[in-house]
């Protein structure tokens, strides 16, 4: 109860700055049975106290993030005017979400969010519009660039292209029918062109929704004409094993890469605190048809990388977390 009180702020925070919650329309919470049940239930308290109509669909965990729920939730998407996703794993990528956006509906991605998450003065206390402000700027570089390279303190660099391809910035604030947000996680980046991008990245953070904890040593992933040629390390085995799991040899694609950008984001939180904090940044294999790529590969697989720099066309845009001058 003591949890609940002390997150009651931040939850309102949550239903009036990112999600515009409204008296009289239809909100669906979709959630599993791993999730922590009495976040889904304040959530649900606090909707019910705004005057909105609430439905709560649960079912099993997604055996892989990005995985697509039971035809069940899907349809249920199809009649909501607002929708939380608070899983225990992410579904966001799926297509029944694409489809549900395409209807008109808000999402709100908040896969594996804890009490400590809503905790007062954390991700979710950001300056909401300055962020926005800062990420659509960045967003906006991307769009211009040709080239992307994302270096990190431990070794990562792997360069490609972004040319075609749209900026998306997350800025936590889904004010419009069909839009997409993941509070408190503001991030921007994109899909690499398939079979652009080389390198090396080494994963130093977690591979999310696989594995808490980041890795004993970095895992090196090997990057060869937009693909992981090679994934090796003692905890490699986390990332592998859902690839195995998948069963889709589209698995191995470079799908995203994006910096964080919420000031307020801790680096050891849950996983949307970790990807919208400042000086990380992620990438993923597999599924990239919903951040503007050509791959809709079964699942959707974010692993962290620490002390993240990104230089568009040979420019620095972002400095472990910070907006360069010049970036619009």
């Amino acid at each position: 109860m003591l949890q609940h009180l002390t997150a009651a702020p931040t939850i309102e925070r949550v239903l009036t700055e990112c999600a515009g919650a409204r008296i009289g329309e239809r909100a669906l919470i979709v959630t599993d049975f791993d999730a922590d049940q009495a976040v889904v239930d304040a959530f649900a308290a606090a909707l019910g106290a705004r005057g909105l109509d609430i439905s709560i669909i649960s079912c099993r965990r997604a055996p892989v993030p990005g995985a697509s729920p039971p035809d069940s939730v899907a349809r249920a998407m199809l009649g909501a005017d607002l929708i939380l996703e608070l899983t225990s794993s992410f579904i966001g990528s799926a297509p029944c979400r694409l489809e549900a956006c395409a209807n008109g509906a808000r999402y709100l991605t908040m896969p594996g969010m804890s009490w400590h998450t809503l905790r007062p003065g954390g991700p979710f206390w950001v300056d909401f519009l300055a962020a926005r402000e800062e990420a659509e700027a960045l967003g906006r570089s991307i769009d211009a660039a040709n080239t992307y390279r994302l270096v990190t303190d431990a070794g990562t660099d792997l360069q490609g292209s972004f040319a075609g391809r749209k900026g998306r910035a997350l800025h936590g604030v889904a004010s419009t029918p069909g839009s997409y947000m993941a509070p408190p996680d503001i991030e921007v980046g994109a899909a690499p062109v398939e079979g652009t991008s080389n390198g090396v990245i080494l994963i130093d953070g977690p591979m999310l929704f696989l594995c808490d904890e980041p890795p004993r040593r970095p895992v090196r992933v090997r990057v060869e004409e937009g693909c992981a040629a090679g994934i090796e390390g003692p905890d490699s085995h986390f990332l592998l094993d859902a690839i195995a799991r998948c069963g889709d040899s589209r698995m191995n694609v470079i799908a995203e890469v994006s910096v964080g950008m919420n000031p307020c984001a801790r680096p050891t939180g849950g996983p949307l605190e970790l990807e919208g904090a400042m000086g990380c940044a992620h990438f993923a294999l597999g599924n990239n048809a919903a951040y503007g790529g050509n791959n809709p590969a079964v699942s959707h697989l974010d692993s962290i990388l620490f002390g993240a720099s990104l230089i568009l066309d040979g420019k620095v845009a972002i400095d472990h977390g910070r907006l360069e001058a010049g970036a619009s």
